[in-house]
């Protein structure tokens, strides 16, 4: 969604189980990768994804969504941290159409284009750093950004943005998309 800048701030969240929930994954949830046409996702093949909530867009506004196979495991934590947020900044209703946990290993980058799918149009994208390092870099534009672990943001997916780790740890983030009431209808699928 074009939130008329690159970022917005949306301040300290109380993320410490989910990130205690994402770093003892076993390493087989982490194998599903998504290219950013399939899911308006904003990650390259060289990033490993674990999917909560997957949708199908492809009949905009009306939606399926469905749980992923990284639900069970970290439904408990990452749907509090979710609420808290929309809570905080987006007020009552609306849906959350995707979330995923990101891992950038070590060493490596991704370019994303600006997002022009409807979907990404229409959804707030917010990040939740789960695991940083001081060599990594979150940039939107031409605008490098260093997120923090405890702190949340939402990212305008329409402007052109790139993650590149240059440290030694993997680079992980708990992303999600939400759309407000009224937007679209939906499916829903157990």
């Amino acid at each position: 969604m074009d939130i008329g800048k690159s970022l917005k701030m949306l301040g300290a969240v109380d993320s410490q189980p989910l990130v205690e929930a994402i770093l003892e994954m076993p390493e087989p949830m982490w194998a599903d990768t998504i290219s950013a046409k399939e899911e308006a996702s904003p990650m390259a093949s060289n990033a490993n994804t674990a999917q909560l909530v997957l949708s199908d867009c492809s009949h905009w506004p009306h939606i399926e969504v469905s749980k992923g196979p990284a639900w069970d495991q970290l439904e408990k934590a990452a749907v509090p941290v979710m609420h808290s947020i929309l809570a905080s900044h987006y007020g009552a209703g609306g849906t959350i159409i995707r979330a995923i946990t990101t891992r950038l290993p070590a060493g490596e980058a991704f370019e994303a284009s600006a997002e022009q799918d409807l979907s990404a149009q229409g959804a707030h994208r917010i990040h939740v750093p789960i695991a940083n390092n001081s060599q990594s870099s979150f940039i939107i534009g031409n605008q490098p950004y260093e997120f923090c672990v405890g702190e949340a943001y939402e990212v305008n997916n329409q402007v052109r943005h790139s993650e590149i780790n240059k440290g030694n740890e993997d680079q992980i983030t708990f992303i999600f998309d939400y759309v407000p009431t009224g937007t679209i209808t939906r499916t829903v699928h157990e």
